[in-house]
């Protein structure tokens, strides 16, 4: 089933709600925290992938990074990895709220490095995917010589041609999604007004 809308629309929030595993393949800060509080509200993990190609200043490519991180609902978040702030939130719901409130708030400078267009490639998109399916499937017949509760993120650097576990940068998970695991079905849906 295909729902074009945004996930803080009650019906698509609802469909993923009735999934298993959710995985996040979302290019910005309020669709990963929208992503976030459906696992946390409904108590699903998530599995969410990014990539990012940062330029070298001269036309080129100086890295390619990517990131796959397993979420348990009531354990460390993707802010707590680093991946999005509160700021990143807030821009991109303002974007779409208030347009205009929001460009005025770039021209002010309260947003900044939102203009960076963050350019992906399919084949590189592909490539973290399959790991992301894979992760699953290690996770539900573990075959490998670490096992899946020692790491929740594994960092993808494609230009060192390497694969990485990584760690939370904060010690304690935030409480703002711990704060609303298993709440399910609540008025304002995932407490959004």
């Amino acid at each position: 089933q295909v729902f074009p809308v945004d996930l803080d629309n009650r019906e698509a929030c609802l469909a993923l709600a009735g999934c298993d595993v959710l995985f996040g393949c979302v290019d910005s800060a309020k669709g990963r925290e929208d992503l976030a509080a459906i696992g946390a509200f409904y108590c699903l993990p998530c599995i969410d992938v990014g990539m990012r190609l940062d330029p070298d200043g001269s036309g080129g490519v100086k890295a390619i990074n990517g990131h796959l991180h397993y979420l348990i609902p009531g354990e460390f978040s993707l802010r707590d990895f680093g991946i999005y702030t509160d700021k990143q939130v807030h821009a991109d719901a303002l974007k779409k709220s208030d347009p205009e409130a929001y460009a005025s708030e770039v021209r002010a400078g309260y947003i900044a490095g939102v203009n960076e267009d963050s350019p992906a490639v399919i084949s590189l998109n592909g490539f973290v995917a399959s790991l992301a399916v894979n992760e699953l499937r290690f996770r539900l017949h573990p075959c490998r010589s670490i096992e899946p509760q020692e790491y929740r993120a594994v960092g993808v650097a494609v230009s060192e041609m390497a694969l990485f576990p990584q760690k939370p940068l904060a010690a304690e998970p935030s409480p703002y999604l711990v704060a609303r695991v298993g709440r399910g079905d609540v008025t304002p849906l995932l407490d959004n007004p």
